[in-house]
């Protein structure tokens, strides 16, 4: 099993899913968790996994348009 910690997210890698299971339940006696076992997103990157061809697209949506508006950019 891996354990990737990123700030506030985190990501387990396992062969058997009772083995991440009981890594959650003992986080979950100290942490409230949201937990996602499509692993489709991870510190704000969103992960399109396709197993058939043996690939996963990565994307950030509205990431660009997020920060313009946060840090108040006007177009040109």
């Amino acid at each position: 099993m891996w354990f990737n910690l990123t700030v506030n997210d985190f990501r387990i890698k396992y062969i058997e899913q009772e083995n991440a299971e009981n890594l959650l339940d003992v986080l979950k006696k100290h942490y409230t968790l949201d937990i996602d076992w499509t692993g489709s997103l991870y510190c704000g990157i969103k992960f399109d996994w396709n197993y058939d061809v043996g690939h996963v697209d990565l994307s950030m949506p509205d990431y660009v348009q997020n920060q313009l508006l946060k840090y108040n950019h006007r177009p040109p």
